[in-house]
């Protein structure tokens, strides 16, 4: 008799997990909405404000993560997503890793069911061919990880992939013409402005030190 009750316990137990996990899996996820301005960037800005420009494929999107989980005051809390890039060739910059991580400020928290939109910056898909302007994070979520951060936030980001950017020709031709065109606006820009690298050198202090005033140390 007591087998029987156990049994009947245990596989009402069962039901009652199944159906909660079935209700929690077809829950409609909690969306924040982020919406950023965003200065406009030239190609020009875009070239010299960047510390690497890449061509590259997406090879993988990693699990989002909150900036600041233990919540410790003072610091922001934002959701964040690294989209790790194959290098199929750097357009500018050294790097010597065959792959870049980029981070982004959205995505989506499976433990809270949380999906974080933000209109300045892009999506990505796995296996999307892309141009990448890159910089180091000077921001004041910066840590000491290998990643860079978009130039610019969504600008800072061609897609090549028709599929993703239907503005975009999907022939390699064309493709090639447009990665020929930057290296070509690269190479005149450096040349056209020879202290690139130091007036770089002191916006990024600058905006440093704006950060240290806006959210302290």
């Amino acid at each position: 008799m007591l087998k029987k009750i156990l049994l009947c316990f245990c596989c009402a137990a069962l039901i009652i997990f199944a159906i909660f996990a079935f209700i929690t899996k077809n829950e409609k996820p909690t969306v924040i909405e982020n919406n950023t301005l965003i200065p406009n960037l030239t190609e020009q800005e875009l070239i010299l404000n960047s510390d690497l420009i890449v061509d590259g494929l997406v090879k993988d999107i990693g699990d989002s993560k909150w900036s600041n989980p233990t919540l410790i005051e003072g610091k922001r809390n934002i959701l964040q997503t690294d989209i790790v890039v194959k290098i199929n060739e750097i357009i500018s910059g050294d790097y010597a890793p065959k792959d870049v991580v980029v981070r982004i400020n959205k995505g989506y928290d499976k433990n809270t069911n949380t999906i974080v939109e933000s209109d300045g910056y892009p999506d990505f898909s796995v296996g999307e061919h892309v141009i990448l302007f890159l910089s180091r994070d000077d921001g004041d979520l910066a840590t000491n990880e290998d990643y860079f951060v978009l130039t610019g936030m969504r600008q800072g980001k061609w897609s090549l992939d028709s599929k993703t950017d239907p503005a975009v020709s999907s022939t390699n031709k064309n493709n090639n013409n447009l990665i020929a065109n930057l290296k070509s606006k690269v190479k005149e820009e450096k040349a056209n402005n020879p202290n690139w690298k130091a007036q770089k050198v002191e916006r990024d202090a600058k905006i440093i030190e704006d950060n240290k005033k806006l959210f302290g140390e």
